[in-house]
């Protein structure tokens, strides 16, 4: 490879624009040449150094005096034709956040660290670690970020949740697709995406985020920050006080539940916070596989369809064919994704003495469905349901949603009664899908639908179309004691004998297979060790 196709890969990948051939064409390259190896950490350090000044007050100055001893550089080594490409490329740094400086030669970069007086050895003291992952639920590959973050990293993925803890001691909670950078220690710059961000004492007080529509200064608080891609903005303080500033310069100060809309010049008040757009905390982490019920609809025959899983069902899990009074067809033995399956026709159900799990308790519910093409408007409820419907919070219903006014029809929907959290992708097309809804709850065991509930469609997390805020408490002792049932599989909760279920229709209509109900709140992991594997990411013996 000549020197100038070298020159060509280094700037691409500093402009992030290496496809995959080309970026293993690099890592084969430096694995073979330590000089290419020194020239490219060089760039990389030359990129940080200067996202770190441009995140000071003094980073104007600093790229002042660097063009200008570029230019005189220039002017004393005329043979010098990279010298105009920094310059560009530092003065288009001015006008546009950026982690990499691409298309700047190894040359240049040593060329400016020169200059300053800045070298290698000393380089690590110069970009102090500003803020470190702490968790996540993503699939993005995190594993190489080993050292924190410094100033000008940006983060970027495309689905799932990070957190983030900055050295002031804020916390910041980011839901993909997500594009944010650390412009310091005690701030950030949000590209697009969702966070919350919490400050967790004094160290934290005036965080700030920006953003291409204005800048939000948390003053002891909490509160949540979505950018559209069109770079319009919105602010929702959960709790405390925010002061959120236009790009313009127009100043408001926020307080508990109240909202604003930026749009750079101008901004407005919203009706009032909403606390259900926003995933305020990550789930905790389970040590270990803990207790589960499994129905993998494996037997070859009969009405009984037995529970494999371990700690949870108390011999009383195994679900037995119930077919409608008013007549049809009981549920049909298939083929599924993994071995065998049941197809329930809509007028029929499983029904077990498992009750479920009750109050606030962390729980998974874990799926293959496979929703027809011509699915009805009362054919979705419900995939699995327990609790009781009689008052508000006390349901706990996993449905495919076929009601308009409650979201998008045909997407993995979770009911409490009567709040409901709505999925975006659509289910029916007559393929299998695998599904999972999560709930955990926060620091005090609370458990919220609106923002402590995750759900999952082959194995991505959903971006969901709809949340409504209630807190959940599933009823166990009324659904046993008054309405003698434990958990149905293909039943509407709110159908019971010479009661109407409503336009949401008595049973569900579709294919199901390999149904996981588990006492703890599953990880990106597992859903999809589930998914591919059709086991947990840790031992399930």
């Amino acid at each position: 490879m000549s020197e100038e196709e070298i020159e060509k890969l280094l700037a691409e990948a500093g402009d992030g624009q290496l496809d995959e051939a080309k970026a293993a064409q690099l890592k084969d390259l430096l694995g073979r040449d330590d000089e290419l190896t020194r020239r490219f950490g060089l760039m990389v350090t030359l990129d940080r150094m200067l996202a770190l000044y441009f995140s000071r007050d003094e980073g104007q100055k600093f790229s002042q005096d660097t063009v200008q001893r570029i230019r005189l550089q220039q002017e004393v080594e005329s043979g010098e034709l990279f010298a105009s490409a920094v310059v560009e490329r530092l003065e288009r740094r001015k006008r546009k956040r950026r982690v990499w400086l691409g298309g700047i030669a190894a040359a240049a970069a040593a060329l400016v660290l020169a200059f300053i007086g800045w070298n290698e050895k000393n380089a690590d003291e110069a970009f102090p670690v500003l803020a470190t992952i702490v968790g996540s639920e993503t699939g993005a590959d995190i594993a190489g970020i080993t050292r924190g973050l410094v100033a000008g990293n940006r983060v970027v993925f495309d689905e799932g949740l990070l957190e983030v803890e900055f050295v002031t001691g804020v916390t910041v909670v980011l839901n993909g697709p997500m594009d944010f950078e650390i412009t310091g220690p005690n701030s950030g710059y949000l590209h697009h995406g969702r966070l919350v961000a919490e400050i967790g004492d004094e160290r934290g007080e005036g965080f700030t985020i920006d953003g291409a529509s204005g800048r939000l200064i948390d003053l002891g608080t909490k509160f949540g920050v979505a950018v559209e891609p069109s770079g319009e903005m919105e602010v929702h303080v959960l709790e405390g006080v925010v002061d959120a500033e236009t790009a313009s310069g127009s100043k408001t100060r926020l307080k508990k539940n109240e909202a604003m809309r930026l749009t750079g010049k101008s901004s407005r008040l919203l009706a009032k916070a909403d606390k259900g757009a926003f995933v305020t905390e990550l789930p905790p982490k389970a040590d270990s596989v803990q207790n589960y019920v499994r129905w993998s609809f494996d037997e070859e025959e009969g009405e009984i369809c037995h529970d494999t899983g371990k700690g949870l069902g108390d011999g009383k899990s195994a679900a037995r064919f119930q077919v409608d009074v008013e007549g049809g067809e009981g549920p049909k033995r298939i083929e599924g994704p993994f071995s065998g399956a049941i197809h329930l026709g809509g007028r029929a159900y499983l029904a077990s003495r498992f009750e479920g799990i009750g109050k606030t308790q962390s729980r998974s519910v874990a799926f293959w469905v496979r929703v027809p093409k011509d699915f009805g408007a009362n054919e979705g409820f419900g995939v699995v349901s327990w609790g009781s419907y009689r008052t508000t919070g006390t349901a706990w219903q996993v449905a495919i949603n076929s009601l308009e006014e409650e979201g998008l029809p045909g997407r993995l929907r979770i009911g409490t009664n009567p709040k409901e959290v709505v999925g975006h992708t659509d289910l029916r097309d007559g393929k299998w899908h695998h599904c999972a809804v999560v709930l955990y709850g926060d620091a005090e065991g609370r458990a919220n639908a609106g923002t402590h509930v995750l759900l999952y469609v082959d194995g991505r997390l959903e971006s969901t179309a709809r949340k409504s805020v209630l807190a959940v408490n599933t009823d166990l002792d009324r659904q046993l004691n008054r309405d003698d049932h434990g958990a149905w599989i293909g039943r509407n909760l709110a159908y019971r004998a010479g009661m109407s279920p409503g336009r949401a229709g008595k049973y569900f209509r579709g294919g199901l297979d390999e149904l996981v109900i588990c006492d703890w709140a599953l990880s990106h992991d597992d859903v999809n060790a589930l998914m591919k594997l059709n086991q947990f990411a840790g031992n399930d013996d």
